[in-house]
């Protein structure tokens, strides 16, 4: 079919006259961008009977030209040209994600919020034929600033977590998200007229250390039990619109309940994850009958983390795997000398909740919550992790990465990360060939070649990268900060005189100089105030918010100490407020 011809659309795009919210917005787009390709207008028309000058038809209003819709799964997409139309249409979220792979298909590219590819054509010639396809991973959710502070450009990354906008088809919404036990019974509230509701840890109920909110449960107690499932009741008929509810374990504390009757069940169930999913599972049942369509999820989280020899998860309970003590340098299935250091490895307990749940997630984590700046050298993990997680029927993955934005490549991982997220087996080369040649223009290819001798110091070091690695590292002596200068240095060269390419390679410069400021401080000493200044206020300018999670920008600095060991396992210190730039 001709979809451009002479220059100009062949014809209108069409929904029909009870369209909702979704396919006018979906018509929208088409229109906008099929404006963009022509340079000139495009017609849509609400219709109640077949119009012959539709060269576009989308959802509902094709049965006005004889074409059958399907049940579709929310997030399938179904594009299909027959008889000289294009047709689009799909679920609650495949509609919209029907008009975006189409577009890409012809060319576009959404590459950032800011910066993406549509080309321009006088011809066009789509080839008649149907294409359907429905996403391996139920839940895709990547925890970036982009995808979260803009959720059209989401939308075009089809990840359909609870930020989802409405009017792009909704989200999978969550009741609370995760970490649920504080807000369902906060110890504040409760502590003083009910101790013994709390994890009992070397002799006391308040195991929560410095931040006793955080204090696990003790969930051996059958009052807890009634109490949570009371308030996760009245949290649901508050929140109607919820489909999932996390009651999961606090974050902070790592110390289940050791109370007698705990223990007891900890050691018949090999694994504290037994408990945990006794109390879940007792929830679950007495709330399904007031909330059948809601799932409960809970973590299996550090020390929940280990299949129990027993208890398994109700029809309608989640698991969510978190790969938090992973190394993400070599794959997840290679079970490297990293994890010896475990009681338990990650892939064999992957292997073991994927046999014993229906639905089971994964949190996974794609930075270093210490240093957001830093080199993170996980680039050769990303796409065979996503497939092993798919190979073992996860249905979701909530990827969770720098929601503040950052200066290592985070617009290239955003773009890989959903792509994965969508379809673990795309060709990630090809990708990673679009992305870095037309966001960097002549610096591509030397923006991969940085990438690759990011991953070749990791390797030549043999170090082990975990989510909280420092500066410190191996692969950050000067020998291999200097080889990464000298390719940024040729990177800067060749955008000389392209300055938007310029400004973007100069972002991707400030994750060098951050490592070797920071590495200065932490284990010599150094500082360089003017240096310093300099470097926080063009990150300001560079709209980063965050170097570290949870510290805003104004309050972070390199904390210089006489006690350099004190920095050893951690991030920068936060001293105040740094002064602005003259």
């Amino acid at each position: 079919m001709k979809l451009i011809e002479n220059g100009r659309c062949a014809g209108c795009i069409i929904i029909s006259q009870d369209a909702d919210a979704r396919e006018v917005f979906a018509a929208g787009q088409l229109r906008y961008y099929l404006q963009l390709m022509t340079g000139l207008p495009v017609k849509a028309y609400r219709a109640s009977e077949r119009e012959e000058s539709a060269v576009a038809v989308i959802g509902s209003a094709l049965p006005l030209y004889g074409e059958t819709r399907d049940e579709y799964d929310d997030d399938e997409l179904r594009r299909f040209v027959r008889d000289g139309r294009l047709f689009l249409d799909g679920g609650e979220r495949g509609l919209l994600y029907a008009v975006y792979d189409f577009l890409e298909s012809v060319g576009c590219r959404f590459f950032t919020p800011s910066c993406e590819k549509v080309p321009t054509y006088t011809e066009l010639e789509v080839p008649d034929g149907e294409f359907r396809q429905t996403p391996i991973f139920h839940y895709r959710e990547f925890y970036y600033r982009d995808c979260l502070d803009d959720p059209l450009f989401g939308a075009k990354c089809r990840v359909n977590g609870h930020h989802v906008d409405p009017k792009y088809g909704h989200g999978i919404e969550y009741g609370i998200f995760v970490h649920s036990f504080a807000r369902l019974i906060p110890y504040d509230k409760y502590h003083d007229a009910h101790p013994e509701w709390f994890a009992l840890w070397n002799g006391t109920r308040e195991s929560g250390g410095s931040h006793p909110q955080n204090c696990q449960l003790c969930l051996s107690n059958p009052e807890v039990i009634a109490e949570l499932t009371e308030q996760t009741r009245l949290f649901l008929r508050e929140h109607p619109e919820a489909e999932i509810m996390s009651l999961s374990q606090n974050d902070g504390s790592v110390n289940s309940c050791q109370c007698d009757a705990c223990r007891a069940i900890d050691e018949e169930e090999g694994s504290p994850a037994g408990l945990m999913l006794r109390a879940v599972n007792a929830v679950a049942e007495a709330l399904e009958e007031e909330f059948p369509k809601v799932r409960f999820e809970t973590l299996a989280y550090t020390y929940t983390r280990r299949l129990p020899r027993f208890t398994r998860p109700r029809r309608n309970v989640n698991i969510r795997l978190c790969t938090i003590e992973c190394c993400f340098f070599h794959p997840l299935s290679a079970r490297c000398d990293h994890e010896y250091k475990q009681a338990h490895r990650f892939a064999d307990d992957l292997e073991d909740w994927s046999g014993a749940c229906e639905n089971l997630y994964i949190w996974d984590y794609v930075t270093s919550f210490h240093h957001y700046m830093m080199p993170h050298p996980n680039w050769r993990v990303l796409q065979p992790d996503m497939q092993f997680f798919a190979e073992h029927h996860v249905r979701g993955v909530f990827s969770q990465g720098n929601k503040w934005g950052g200066a290592d490549l985070e617009e290239l991982r955003c773009y890989l990360m959903t792509h994965l997220l969508w379809d673990p087996w795309c060709d990630t080369d090809a990708l990673t060939r679009e992305f870095t040649d037309y966001y960097y223009g002549a610096a591509g290819p030397i923006v991969r070649e940085y990438i690759e001798e990011v991953c070749r110091c990791c390797e030549e070091t043999g170090v082990h990268i975990g989510c909280y690695q420092t500066p410190l590292s191996d692969y950050f002596e000067k020998p291999y900060l200097d080889r990464l200068n000298a390719v940024v240095d040729r990177a800067e060269d060749a955008v000389r005189d392209d300055p938007r390419r310029a400004v973007r390679i100069a972002k991707l410069r400030l994750s060098l100089r951050y490592t070797a400021l920071t590495r200065g401080a932490m284990a010599e000493g150094r500082h360089d105030a003017g240096e310093l200044n300099r470097f926080i206020c063009d990150s300001t300018e560079a709209g980063i918010t965050h170097m570290t999670e949870g510290t805003p920008l104004e309050m972070t600095v390199i904390c210089i100490t006489e006690s350099r060991q004190k920095f050893k396992g951690g991030g920068a210190g936060v001293i105040g407020p740094v002064p602005k730039k003259d």
